[in-house]
């Protein structure tokens, strides 16, 4: 049992006593920096080729992802292929 809070603890440190409380508009301003965005295009073959990109977050954006316990990424890099109906 006193492991298990040790462990506790040490996973969740009060963000308090780390980081000062952000108005919601600096929050939003940090957030705003990492970019999604999807492009789509016909290749040769004559298929719908759609790729979606994510932008790597800054340090000040992976820190609040990392205090909600989210992915820094959403995705890395995502390519889809369907052939086009007439």
């Amino acid at each position: 049992m006193k492991k298990e809070n040790e462990k506790r603890k040490k996973a969740d440190p009060d963000p308090k006593a780390e980081y000062p409380t952000p108005y919601w508009t600096e929050i939003v301003r940090i957030m705003s920096t990492q970019k999604a965005v999807t492009s789509e295009a016909v290749n040769a073959m004559g298929e719908k080729v759609e790729m979606r990109i994510c932008s790597t977050p800054t340090e000040q954006a992976a820190d609040i992802y990392s205090m909600l316990n989210y992915k820094k990424m959403p995705f890395r890099k995502i390519k889809i292929c369907r052939t086009q109906s007439p």
